[in-house]
């Protein structure tokens, strides 16, 4: 029981929705704290008060990982750029050079 109390296939099962909910949604962080915290009260097993700590670490560990993601992807864009930029200056060079001979 990695986040507290729960059982853990429930506990993988309510992990992945969290995931899926805050990766494909636009809401803030307290609005989805709040529907996860409403969706996942109904689940079998699930007692919203003791369970509620536990609840919100899941949906900031996600909100953690989609922003880890987002950088990720952001720094392979810069870096993807960055190559295309060189090799065009590169091709240039050349270019220039095969010119001047």
């Amino acid at each position: 029981a990695r986040w507290g109390g729960m059982e853990g296939a429930m506990e993988a099962e309510l992990m992945r929705h969290v995931r899926q909910i805050v990766r494909t949604s636009d809401l803030s962080k307290i609005t989805l704290r709040m529907t996860i915290e409403m969706l996942a009260a109904r689940m079998p097993g699930v007692e919203l008060g003791a369970h509620k700590p536990a609840i919100r670490a899941m949906v900031d560990a996600a909100m953690r990982e989609l922003d880890e993601d987002e950088r990720a992807e952001e720094q392979q864009r810069r870096n993807q750029h960055e190559q295309q930029h060189k090799k065009r200056a590169e091709n240039r060079a050349a270019s220039t050079k095969t010119a001047a001979a």
